[in-house]
């Protein structure tokens, strides 16, 4: 029974109707406004509006919403369009919400019923009041009549031509209609199967089509972003505070060279990003090209590169708050034209067309950039791509220069024309409230990879209708039709995956053998077996053999991503190896997911990332001799190397690398802390030492494995890669940077940080072992006590002599 819901007179269900009126009401909106059901989550939202806003104005935010949806405007026919122009009454009393029924009123005594007329560009928003005329309630063409000879039953008169499928009825009872429960329960599951099924089609062919959600488990929450730019951003910071009213959103306009205040409004530790957009039209401005000559190819190359002289000297003045503190920015290029205004028959790739000179400038700000630290690019013009140029940009219509999205600001000033024209977006398709959401999913999607949300590290790939179509181990012949067209898509999708350091495995079930001996007929060397860093092709259990996966690669599961056909395999692995992730419903999307989810991005890929494969095989290689020798022969027989470095600031070539290894580590980390790159950098300007360490044997050269971060004599943090694990890498470190303390101050006590994480098991016994005392929440290792000797096996070299703190 719904909440709220009574038993009046012993035995008929009365219903307290505001949570199911609410509902309805709502349903009603979306079917007649969309025409699709509300999923559970607009419930949700909508409702939590209409309990904090009250009915009248919730309804009119709801389908304020709707109706400016570009979901909406694809709906409405042309026909439909053309009559509500034509006809000016029409216009006036054209109604496409559902009529708002006060249900708790006897049915003789409801004079008048609201309802809200839609608002949009070319209708009138008005409310209308209809009167009720016996039982029927007529709206326009629609009407609520008697369902039965008995008139004890209310339906939708007319639903179906106006494209709702609304299966809501009233029952009269006690003199009173009242919403029929079963009819709204059978809806309601009906609704929410289709639901479900339009929302995760609407994540991939949406907005959120360029940065998938699918690999997502915690969803970031912005807390306050900084939007600095000129006219583009105009009314950006509003649309993002309706995605995410959370998230403050503030706006700086930045104009030619603006000299922007040493700080923002609030201090800078709040904000979690900026986005930064340099004037185009300050940097190309008309009166420097409008009079060029087509055959002057001088004054091309001077114009080109005056415009990059003015992107050298306006973007440090809007950067300011990126150079001076670290602020993590993202700086957004310029629109390319659609179409050369020259002619679409002259040089596609010359200066003296204005879609190759923007492509040029994007090239040489992308330069400017990549020498910055904590800022990159966010490619405003490929978003617009996406999204469709003749629904985003202005160039068809205003000046090159202005390089600006769709408006209709100035169509106030044309009124008095001897023929009138309607605005620019009633006579072309806009979706630039599409592009700026999607430049909001980027953003996020951008945020994300930086701060290494959810990161995945290993793939592990089913065969079968995953990897090719069919069972081809079965098939009597292989052709070309196996592989061609989404199979080779992923496969390529694979060793993308691979170049940015994410392991890849196969876990299937079929004969070894067989697969082994078809795998080159199928892919004709484009992806080998031995790309693979774990192949497990047997009948066990595929849960039994990704487990053992994922102890040899030494990651937690929740870092793992699974992907098969099968919906009962996804489920058995699920449930045998919980926290990983699992994909594979539509072969269509694997792809996408793979390539494009912020999850498995980098900022920047190390060495050791780009080579992260050939390691994980070489240390199979030493776990098999590991087995056959004892522990101490195995240990000497490692020629084991372990070089310890300073890492000097933000823009030494180490530092890629040992932020990447501090924000992902979580077995061997010591705190568990996340740092942010600017967090990061002002700690290091502050006093904080970061101690490296590099690793190398007779097998594997590790490459930068471990971190120390410690100021004075504290050691705020000790990371350090599961690839090392059980070689004594961590005693021989620490013992090291303790010797270099007590050289510096052999009277401070050493003080150590460890706080218990559900994941660093590994790390908890690294001070204890090295000879530290827990008091109070701390280690300790007292003046008087003696470092732990370096093992014997470890040879410990300093690049640089280490700095005392």
């Amino acid at each position: 029974m719904p909440d709220g819901q009574q038993v009046a007179d012993g035995q008929t269900p009365v219903i307290d109707m505001t949570e199911l009126w609410q509902e309805s009401m709502i349903r009603q909106l979306y079917r007649s406004l969309l025409g699709r059901p509300a999923g559970p989550g607009d419930l949700v939202h909508k409702k939590s509006l209409i309990r904090e806003h009250g009915v009248d104005s919730a309804i009119e935010k709801i389908a304020r919403v709707l109706t400016s949806s570009t979901e909406f405007k694809m709906r409405l026919s042309k026909e439909l369009m053309d009559s509500v122009v034509a006809n000016a009454r029409v216009r006036e009393i054209i109604d496409v919400t559902r009529l708002l029924v006060d249900l708790g009123t006897a049915a003789e005594q409801v004079p008048y019923f609201e309802m809200l007329a839609v608002e949009h560009p070319n209708w009138k928003a008005r409310f209308a009041f209809v009167e009720a005329e016996r039982r029927a309630l007529h709206v326009g063409q629609r009407r609520w009549v008697p369902a039965s000879r008995t008139g004890d039953r209310l339906t939708l008169e007319g639903a179906a031509a106006l494209g709702s499928d609304a299966t809501e009825a009233f029952v009269l009872k006690n003199n009173r209609y009242q919403l029929d429960t079963e009819a709204l329960a059978a809806d309601r599951l009906a609704d929410e199967a289709t639901a479900s099924a339009w929302t995760h089609r609407r994540l991939h062919d949406g907005v959120a089509y360029r940065a998938p959600t699918d690999l997502e488990i915690v969803p970031t929450k912005l807390r306050r972003i900084m939007l600095v730019g000129a006219c583009l951003l105009e009314s950006w910071n509003l649309m993002f505070d309706h995605l995410e009213p959370s998230c403050v959103c503030e706006r700086v306009l930045f104009n030619n060279v603006q000299t922007l205040p040493a700080l923002p409004t609030r201090p800078l530790a709040e904000y979690d990003f900026q986005m930064v957009v340099l004037p185009f039209r300050a940097i190309l401005p008309e009166q420097g090209y409008f009079r060029l000559n087509f055959d002057d190819d001088a004054a091309y190359e001077r114009l080109f590169a005056d415009a990059c002289s003015r992107i050298a000297l306006f973007l440090p003045q809007a950067l300011r708050w990126n150079l001076e503190h670290g602020l993590l920015t993202f700086v957004g290029n310029f629109f390319v034209p659609q179409q050369n205004p020259m002619g679409r028959l002259l040089p596609r790739y010359s200066l003296k067309n204005p879609v190759h000179f923007v492509e040029r400038l994007n090239e040489f700000l992308a330069g400017q950039i990549a020498n910055l630290t904590n800022c990159y690019l966010l490619d405003l013009d490929q978003i617009s791509a996406t999204i469709g140029r003749k629904a985003v940009q202005d160039d068809a219509f205003w000046v090159t220069s202005h390089g600006s999205t769709l408006s209709d600001w100035d169509h106030r000033f044309d009124k008095a024309r001897l023929e009138p024209v309607d605005s620019l977006v009633s006579l072309f398709t806009s979706r630039v409230e599409d592009f700026v959401f999607a430049v909001w999913r980027e953003l996020k999607a951008m945020f994300r990879t930086v701060r290494q949300a959810d990161q995945v590290k290993l793939v592990v790939m089913d065969l079968d209708d995953t990897m090719w179509r069919g069972v081809l181990a079965e098939a009597d012949s292989i052709s070309t039709v196996a592989i061609e067209g989404w199979p080779l898509g992923i496969a390529e999708a694979l060793m993308y995956l691979r170049r940015r350091g994410v392991l890849i495995a196969i876990v299937s079930k079929n004969e070894e053998a067989t697969i082994r001996g078809l795998w080159d007929r199928i892919f004709g060397g484009r992806i080998r077996l031995d790309d693979f860093a774990f192949v497990s092709i047997n009948w066990r259990p595929k849960a039994d053999n990704i487990r053992e996966i994922i102890r040899q690669a030494n990651v937690l599961a929740s870092s793992v991503v699974f992907v098969d056909d099968n919906p009962v395999e996804r489920a058995a692995v699920q449930a045998g190896v919980p926290g990983i992730r699992a994909i594979g419903q539509n072969q269509h999307y694997i792809r996408r997911i793979l390539l494009w989810s912020p999850e498995t991005q980098l900022a920047a890929i190390s060495r050791e990332s780009a080579h992260r494969t050939e390691l994980i095989q070489k240390q199979q290689v030493r776990e098999a001799a590991r087995e056959t020798m004892t522990r101490a022969d195995f240990l000497l027989g490692l020629d084991l190397t372990v070089e310890c470095f300073e890492v000097a600031g933000v823009r030494d070539p180490s530092f890629e690398r040992a932020f990447e290894l501090l924000n992902k580590t979580n077995q061997f980390n010591t705190t568990g802390q996340r740092w942010t790159r600017d967090e990061l950098a002002r700690a290091m300007a502050e006093g904080l030492h970061l101690l490296a360490f590099s690793v190398r044997d007779v097998h594997v050269e590790y490459g930068l494995v471990g971190l120390l971060l410690h100021d004075e004599a504290t050691i705020r943090q000790f990371v350090m890669s599961c690839r090392v694990f059980g070689l004594d890498v961590e005693a021989a470190v620490l013992s090291s940077l303790v010797a270099s303390l007590r050289e510096h101050d052999p009277a401070r006590p050493i003080d150590a940080a460890l706080v218990h994480t559900k994941s660093n098991m590994p790390c908890r016994a690294v001070y204890a072992n090295a000879g530290f005392v827990e008091h109070a929440e701390r280690w300790t290792l007292p003046p008087d006590q003696a470092p732990a000797a370096i093992p014997a096996h470890v040879q410990l070299t300093r690049r640089t002599a280490l700095a005392p703190a």
